[in-house]
């Protein structure tokens, strides 16, 4: 599978050797179903968090990691006591930052435990607030289901469906924007990971939420068009705009960010200033 694109799996040992087993088969049958739908080799690398080859692993990751390179964090107890698991989570989240991403990390909640359960504002761990913030899958009820059962070979597709990130996106609304209203707290209103996109004749009201870097719409690959939109923003910035994407706006006002209400971190972004009202808070 070299060449391909590339998961990291960061995970405890466990001391029940039937669940290293079913997190193998686990892993193998995730290989599969991604490949299958993106008809690539997909590949999940297997980072054991145990110190006696942590530097043989580092050096492996680094060679393999490029800007699609994804963290599959297996959530369990040990997971918050271990340090080599917490550097890993933090290394991927600079590269988030660096990268202008948020969708890098994914996780899948396979034990109970109470820092992933504790969801007051402002306390509890925060790895674990991260780790909420992102799409994850809950796995608690399926830990001892056999890989062929219904349910498992479900989620597992469910699962492939947040590591497949080249879906197109058209949101078109039907009638006057001001009445068709999309509004959404904890998350970004509308986000792009696909090779294009569009959206139009929408008004797009972000709500905020417990963490502060949710945007109005985020363009994380690809080219999206937005055409006849209200958007507005409490957080960084109506509209984010990563490297190496794409975005072109058309007849709309864009108001109430933070910060600014285009972010580009973009080699290319086409505006028809015009007809785009960018309006303070």
């Amino acid at each position: 599978m070299a060449g391909g694109p590339t998961a990291v799996m960061s995970y405890v040992r466990s001391s029940d050797e039937d669940d290293d087993v079913q997190l193998g088969q686990f892993r193998q049958r995730l290989e599969h179903k991604v490949s299958a739908r993106t008809r690539v080799d997909f590949s999940i690398l297997a980072d054991r968090a145990d110190a006696a080859w942590a530097d043989h692993w580092r050096h492996r990751v680094e060679e393999t990691l490029d800007a699609d390179t994804m963290l599959l964090v297996i959530v369990t107890p040990d997971l918050f006591g271990s340090a080599a698991c917490r550097e890993e989570i933090a290394r991927f989240r600079e590269r988030e930052k660096k990268l202008g991403r948020d969708d890098l990390i994914v996780a899948v909640y396979y034990a109970s435990t109470p820092a992933m359960d504790n969801r007051i504002p402002r306390r509890g761990d925060e790895m674990a607030r991260l780790l909420r913030s992102r799409r994850y899958a809950d796995w608690r009820t399926l830990r001892f289901e056999p890989m062929t059962s219904p349910a498992a070979v479900d989620a597992i597709g469910q699962l492939a469906n947040a590591l497949v990130i080249d879906k197109p996106l058209e949101i078109i609304g039907d009638g006057r924007a001001e009445d068709i209203v999309i509004r959404v707290r904890d998350n970004h209103v509308v986000t792009l990971r696909a090779s294009s996109g569009r959206i139009a004749n929408l008004t797009l009201r972000q709500d905020g939420g417990d963490e502060t870097w949710w945007n109005g719409v985020f363009v994380v690959q690809g080219e999206l068009g937005i055409d006849g939109c209200d958007i507005s923003c409490p957080g960084p910035s109506c509209v984010a705009i990563t490297k190496g994407a794409t975005g072109r706006v058309r007849r709309s006002t864009i108001h109430h960010a933070k910060s600014m209400g285009v972010l580009v971190i973009a080699e290319r972004w086409k505006t028809t200033t015009s007809t785009t009202t960018v309006r303070p808070a």
